[in-house]
């Protein structure tokens, strides 16, 4: 048997922001909802088996709105979906709502893993999400509750190798995307709905993640939910509170 002390660190980081939290207002906390997207330009937003992903992510906002949360619900489940889905998405011709664009100098100034990523996916920003200049983040904000899409994880056509590859560094857009959520939008839990985990089809991966397991570090010490059924079936779960960054991308308005 042999100590991890980083995971030990990580497991203490989540466990003070858990703490932290019961001291904060429920109004003033910040959540990120990622909605799965297997495989991307499939029409696979927001699927899962057993589960109508729109209607339980509205229902999760109504419950979130009488808690007490900051959150602001659209009238109805076809409200939220155009909202996510449409948008100016035919603007930048991308599966969803553009929600902002990080530029390429940004990104090479704060990705932490940057050699990695661009070894195996090139220089940045990338193909993936990217016009060229910079990397799309998609989904829309409702209040402090920000849903987002998950990006690909760069392998859809070769899934041989996400199951088996080792050492598989994720997308500059991938490592961007959470980059966002926990430094620019600050969320303080990041609850996926209607995915699975890749560690699930990872063998030996499930007992423990090695330690440069790159998912892993992508969300650092958010508390991170995922389920294939609606998350706040139960109430509200308590998280903690996280350091903003001091400049974030704008998000993109309708007259931009």
């Amino acid at each position: 048997m042999e100590a991890c002390p980083e995971r030990a660190q990580a497991l203490a980081a989540r466990a003070s922001r858990l703490v932290a939290l019961r001291k904060t207002p429920r109004q003033a906390r910040k959540l990120a909802i990622v909605l799965f997207n297997f495989p991307p330009n499939a029409g696979a937003v927001g699927t899962a088996a057993y589960l109508s992903v729109f209607a339980s992510l509205h229902n999760t906002l109504g419950a979130l709105r009488a808690a007490r949360y900051d959150v602001g619900v659209p009238p109805t489940v076809e409200d939220l979906r155009a909202r996510l889905l449409g948008g100016n998405c035919e603007r930048f011709g991308t599966d969803a709502n553009v929600h902002c664009r990080i530029p390429a100098d940004d990104h090479l100034g704060r990705e932490r893993h940057l050699g990695a990523i661009e070894s195996q996916w090139g220089p940045a920003p990338g193909k993936a999400l990217s016009d060229g200049a910079s990397i799309f983040v998609l989904g829309a904000q409702f209040g402090n509750v920000f849903v987002g899409l998950q990006p690909g994880f760069g392998y859809e056509g070769d899934p041989m190798r996400l199951l088996f590859e080792r050492g598989c560094a994720p997308t500059h857009a991938f490592s961007a995307f959470y980059r966002y959520l926990r430094e620019d939008f600050g969320a303080e839990a990041v609850p996926h709905v209607g995915a699975h985990g890749a560690l699930e089809f990872m063998p030996g991966k499930q007992a423990a993640p090695a330690r440069r397991r790159r998912r892993a570090s992508a969300r650092r010490s958010r508390p991170s939910f995922g389920s294939r059924r609606n998350p706040w079936s139960c109430p509200p779960r308590e998280t903690a509170t996280t350091s903003r960054a001091t400049s974030a991308p704008s998000p993109i308005s309708s007259t931009n």
